[in-house]
């Protein structure tokens, strides 16, 4: 049964993941954005640490511009995990929502809060608080900085991270 043993800490470089989202409406100031996203998580970290199988998700967010410097954001989406031969994984529902700042054209800063269904039965679901700083930097390239801190027992209890972006 899940969560019954010891406890065991792992670290190092974790999975790659590649996505891409396709805006659905036009951004204007006070209209809902709503935007469509897909992902593949590339299974690429380091031993004991990642499943090594592909994981896909698909999600539907939105973005509400509330002034010219603030936007609550909030996504909901399905994520198909792989199939390990070790363990069995559940599929699951996921959400977030949270609050984005812009204090300069390309700039941006903001925390959300991840839901994601349980992996495993017996287990919480994660929930995990995502602070992130983002800045464009040339020709609709923009990088990511990023942070994760655990809620719950089943989250990871932190981790760092770099994104980088491209719009078209």
């Amino acid at each position: 049964m899940p969560g019954t043993g010891p406890v065991v800490r792992q670290s190092g470089l974790g999975d790659l993941s590649v996505g891409a989202a396709y805006q659905l409406v036009e951004p204007v100031l006070g209209r809902t954005q709503w935007e469509l996203a897909a992902a593949v998580k590339i299974p690429t970290a380091g031993e004991n640490l990642g499943t090594g199988e592909a994981d896909y998700s698909l999600q539907l967010g939105a973005r509400q511009p509330v002034s010219d410097r603030f936007t609550l954001v909030a996504s909901v989406g399905y994520t198909w995990l792989g199939d390990p031969a070790a363990f069995e994984l559940q599929d699951g529902p996921t959400a977030t929502a949270g609050v984005n700042f812009a204090p300069a054209q390309g700039r941006n800063l903001g925390v959300q809060v991840s839901y994601r269904h349980p992996f495993q039965n017996g287990l919480e679901p994660q929930t995990v608080l995502n602070p992130y700083v983002r800045s464009d930097f040339s020709n609709g390239w923009s990088i990511t900085g990023y942070g994760t801190a655990g809620l719950t027992t089943s989250s990871p209890d932190y981790g760092v991270g770099l994104s980088l972006g491209r719009s078209f």
